[in-house]
């Protein structure tokens, strides 16, 4: 019996236990999870629930806009358009940072433009993975130019 523990045990089978450990644990979690699952699932008191119907003229607030190519949309609120994908998240950088000297020579370089609220763009390319919107600003102080902006700042006409 002395002879077995005496041995080393192999980094690669010690792995596997270890491994083989995690499965079973999250095995069991999803286990527990189902037998009680008011304890583990939070909702958002605010959110509408799936069981309880619309009324007719109810609106969804919780819907995301669908956005299409060749449609008109409004500009939400201040923001600024990138000039191409790269500036895009240079400014996500800067934004992070909260980089005030950073934003202002973003601005001044022109590798991005400050729409105000209320301007009409027209979308020219966008999918569904994607968080920006190829835009044209139809009219502001930016009319003309073509930029990527995200599809969280706009809205329907």
């Amino acid at each position: 019996m002395s002879r077995i523990w005496n041995k080393k045990i192999s980094p690669y089978w010690l792995g596997a236990a270890i491994l083989a450990l995690l499965f079973l644990l999250a095995g069991f979690l999803k286990i527990l999870a189902s037998l009680y699952p008011n304890n583990f699932v939070t909702r958002s008191v605010n959110a509408p629930s799936i069981t309880e119907p619309m009324r007719k003229n109810q609106t969804n607030k919780y819907r995301a806009l669908t956005i299409n190519v060749g449609n008109k949309y409004v500009v939400n609120d201040n923001t600024v358009v990138c000039v191409n994908d790269k500036t895009c998240k240079e400014l996500d950088k800067i934004l992070l940072a909260k980089d005030e000297t950073g934003f202002e020579q973003f601005l001044l370089y022109e590798k991005g433009y400050l729409l105000s609220g209320g301007d009409h763009v027209l979308v020219l390319d966008t999918n569904f993975w994607r968080e920006e919107a190829k835009i044209h600003v139809l009219d502001g102080s930016h009319a003309g130019i073509v930029g990527w902006l995200s599809k969280k700042k706009l809205s329907s006409d």
